[in-house]
């Protein structure tokens, strides 16, 4: 036995290499056009055939094993195919038994693999919406010998639909539920995205990204990704500009460059600026941002606090919370650290009872904290720099004021 398998591999192996011989033969592209036909249809062949020995290794070791399936364990590890992969290979070696018509078309090579995989799904599919899958195979081998896997996938759900339309309807809506989008921010500071989106989020996103995308140049460099994430910037550029989304934290959203004067010059030896409160970034990049932004000059003293004057009004001006944001950059509470930008300004007295809408009156609080607040609890700094809770009725000692930006968060030995 070991010499017929022996023989085959040999015999196959001599007739893929007299194939690569023939590049060399100086053929005419007719000539060339024929071959390139006959190949591909005959690996469409070898992958059907491969599919089959896949059937009879998946059958021997579930009757060895007694119904234990290994083989996509096998493709994993020894063929190295991703576990998508076996998996896919598995499932259709399992489901052309049962579909002939499929089977035929691809031994024959006339349909390949993804054709076959396309096929025996969409039937899978239509049999259990309560369908009897004949004449729908019929339609969609048909199909397939017409056209790409893409087309045969679009074919493939519009017979489906004309079938079952809620079963299409329903999967739209499954694959709406699996939507998601991951921002993290990576050890150097640049973000990693990952992501899924339904068919009309995706496409809308996809319409958006191409619309500003417009065609590419011949002096342009960029790689695909490139381009598409430089059009996700560009839109998030005009929505931030457009002064149309929602304000948070009494704020129209917009990126916050805090930095020196000495930073913005390109001095020697300045410090960082900081983007949004708190991603350390260069001289450079800041002045690429400020090239094209909006520069609020602000006075502050050795220790960081905003020499900045107040109003008689309930809620600060806008200049008036950026001073805010500047000193204390996030939630004041102990050990909370709660972005400027999801905070609100708090009067340490009430404004109803006559506090000032000065910046030495107010703090940076989260909702959260804000409800803490109202429910009697506050924070109080000591003279060593901690703060921390004092529970309702306690007596409340001035503690607004001083900026902390500038040092390491304090240690909170209560917690909120």
């Amino acid at each position: 036995m070991r010499s017929q398998v022996a023989g085959r591999l040999a015999a196959l192996a001599a007739a893929v290499h007299g194939v690569r011989e023939c590049a060399g033969l100086g053929l005419a592209s007719e000539e060339l056009t024929e071959l390139l036909r006959g190949v591909f249809q005959q690996g469409n062949g070898l992958e059907a055939a491969f599919t089959s020995l896949v059937g009879a290794l998946d059958r021997s070791e579930q009757q060895r094993l007694h119904g234990q399936a290994v083989c996509q364990a096998w493709l994993h590890e020894e063929l190295h195919l991703s576990e998508g992969a076996a998996y896919g290979r598995v499932r259709l070696a399992r489901a052309l038994p049962s579909r002939p018509a499929t089977a035929s078309a691809f031994e024959a090579g006339a349909i390949g693999f993804s054709h076959a995989v396309t096929v025996t799904r969409t039937l899978d599919r239509i049999e259990a919406g309560g369908t009897e899958p004949e004449l729908a195979e019929s339609l969609l081998v048909d199909r397939a010998v017409e056209c790409d896997p893409g087309q045969l996938r679009d074919f493939a759900k519009d017979l489906r639909h004309r079938l079952n339309p809620r079963e299409v309807a329903a999967e739209e809506d499954r694959a709406h539920e699996f939507r998601f989008l991951d921002v993290r921010q990576r050890w150097d500071g640049s973000f990693e995205l990952t992501g899924q989106a339904g068919i009309e989020q995706g496409t809308r996103l996809r319409t958006a990204l191409e619309g500003v995308l417009g065609r590419k140049r011949k002096d342009d460099g960029r790689s695909p990704g490139q381009r598409r994430m430089d059009a996700l910037d560009e839109l998030a550029r005009r929505a931030l500009d457009s002064g149309e989304l929602p304000a948070r934290a009494g704020q129209k959203p917009h990126l916050l460059v805090s930095t020196t004067l000495e930073t913005l010059r390109g001095d020697p030896e300045a410090g960082v600026a900081l983007l949004n409160w708190k991603t350390p970034i260069s001289g450079a990049m800041v002045r690429r941002i400020a090239s094209d932004a909006e520069l609020v000059p602000m006075l502050v003293d050795q220790q960081g606090n905003p020499l900045w004057l107040g109003r008689r009004r309930r809620t600060g001006n806008d200049k008036q919370f950026l001073a805010l944001m500047q000193r204390d950059r996030r939630c004041r509470w102990p050990g909370c650290s709660r972005e400027p930008d999801h905070c609100q300004g708090h009067h340490r007295v009430a404004w109803a009872k006559g506090g000032e809408t000065n910046l030495e009156d107010l703090a940076l609080f989260c909702p959260f904290h804000h409800a803490l607040w109202t429910q009697g609890y506050r924070p109080k700094r000591l003279p060593d720099g901690r703060v921390i809770t004092v529970p309702p009725g306690e007596r409340l000692e001035p503690w607004f004021g001083p900026a902390v930006a500038e040092r390491a968060p304090p240690v909170d030995p209560v917690g909120p």
